[in-house]
């Protein structure tokens, strides 16, 4: 006997798929009112999506990727050419942060799932299940507080928040906003951050662009966590020289509405003032994955003042060097070998690449998604290949001086998966005087 709530659900998906299907015919045929069926379509499907991932193992989610290499930990150690310190990493298999020694040895670690910051998150209409939330940048201080961003598989936008804990992983502030992908604290203590929204009345002059889309913008927060300022990134091209290459999503791909993908914010220190014609101390670099673009804002004027795409695919993590070069990870820019990623560096008033990494020949770079690099000290690169749950430590003449694997893996229907490692950064001991405090370990 099938039961009257039975009934009743049936019902209400019945009626919930009618409507998707009346929304869809409005919204080919363009009759009113197309707009709001539209919207009902856009929010229903996301609605499901959501529904049938927290239902799925986080295996299947791209914050766990197939294991390329069996070893685990520390599988390379130069110590007369790496750069001596701790290693800083956030891991998609927790909602929190390692600190490693050289010899891949946890001497701290940061953890704070969701749910313990915001039990009930006013920025977030029905949180996805924790295992499908972690720590996507995390920025250290030299007191053990770090800064956290949150964010999730399986929902958009997967912006999931700021947090500053302190060393013993108790919450200090939060900034309850979808922030994502990565963040920097400027010399003066202030704090950049990426945010995004789904917007569904956009400005007129973005009429060419379907709506409802994904708008990106950077926040800038006191050293409290209180807001100061927000830049739109649409705004700022508004204002530029470069809309056309928004003009230019009328006639080509839009991404689902994720047209602009913004994935990095730098600020320009005081002591890269004028390296290049368009850097000025205070101005933020940043890159638009989907647009394919490493560009520069003036933040006062809220416009962009230089963007450049060229002969790399999907980058993340542009930066600028003293060399008036640019380094960034390359995520599909050596497409046609089997590793598809690169670092590379190339200086942008020629376009001329004065420096590529693609990994070893039996051990390739590969990471279609995220990816980071750290400019160290003695010139070394630190890298994070995220998909393959690999940090690498590179010298200029390409040899790996340091390589530790991510040992957090999980074996399902025969397929082993490894967390991906969404970012590193090297510190040196003096640089973090807190271990005092709790540790006493050594990085030799």
């Amino acid at each position: 006997m099938i039961s009257e709530k039975a009934i009743k659900s049936v019902s209400v998906i019945g009626v919930f798929m009618l409507a998707v299907i009346m929304g869809a015919f409005l919204m080919h045929k363009q009759i009113q009112p197309a707009p709001f069926f539209k919207d009902a379509f856009v929010g229903g499907e996301a609605l499901v999506e959501k529904m049938l991932t927290n239902k799925r193992s986080e295996l299947k989610v791209n914050m766990w990727q197939r294991l390329r290499f069996l070893e685990t930990g520390v599988v390379t150690h130069n110590p007369a050419r790496a750069y001596n310190g701790y290693t800083m990493v956030t891991n998609a298999a927790f909602s929190g942060a390692w600190l490693l020694d050289m010899k891949g040895e946890i001497v701290h670690q940061w953890k704070a799932p969701f749910r313990k910051v915001w039990p009930k998150a006013p920025h977030v209409d029905m949180p996805v299940k924790e295992e499908l939330i972690y720590w996507r940048r995390a920025w250290l201080y030299p007191n053990g507080d770090v800064l956290a961003i949150y964010e999730a598989n399986g929902d958009t936008p997967w912006g999931y928040g700021l947090a500053k804990l302190d060393k013993d992983s108790n919450v200090l502030w939060s900034f309850a906003e979808r922030t994502h992908h990565d963040m920097f604290v400027d010399e003066e203590g202030k704090i950049y951050l990426l945010t995004h929204r789904i917007l569904k009345n956009p400005p007129r002059y973005m009429n060419f662009v379907e709506a409802p889309y994904i708008d990106d913008s950077i926040v800038i927060l006191s050293p409290e966590g209180k807001e100061l300022d927000r830049i739109s990134i649409v705004e700022a091209y508004h204002r530029s020289i470069f809309m056309n290459d928004l003009y230019m999503l009328a006639f080509g791909r839009q991404y689902d509405g994720n047209f602009l993908h913004v994935n990095t914010v730098k600020v320009i220190p005081q002591k890269m003032d004028g390296v290049l014609p368009f850097l000025k101390k205070g101005y933020i670099t940043i890159a638009s994955r989907n647009l394919n673009i490493a560009g520069v804002i003036d933040p006062k004027e809220k416009k962009l003042v230089w963007r450049q795409t060229g002969s790399w695919i999907f980058l993340h993590d542009p930066e600028f060097t003293m060399d008036g070069t640019v380094i960034l990870f390359d995520n599909y820019g050596d497409y046609m070998r089997s590793g598809t990623s690169r670092v590379i560096e190339y200086n942008p008033l020629d376009m001329s690449i004065v420096w590529e990494w693609h990994g070893q020949e039996d051990r390739p770079l590969h990471s279609q998604l995220r990816g980071f690099k750290q400019i160290l000290p003695n010139g070394n690169l630190l890298v994070t290949e995220a998909d393959s749950g690999r940090l690498l430590e590179v010298t200029r003449d390409k040899e790996i001086v340091w390589e530790y694997i991510n040992p957090e893996r999980k074996t399902s229907n025969g397929r082993m998966s490894i967390a991906v490692l969404s970012g590193a950064r090297r510190f040196t001991p003096d640089q973090l005087p807190f271990l005092d405090e709790v540790a006493k370990p050594k990085v030799d």
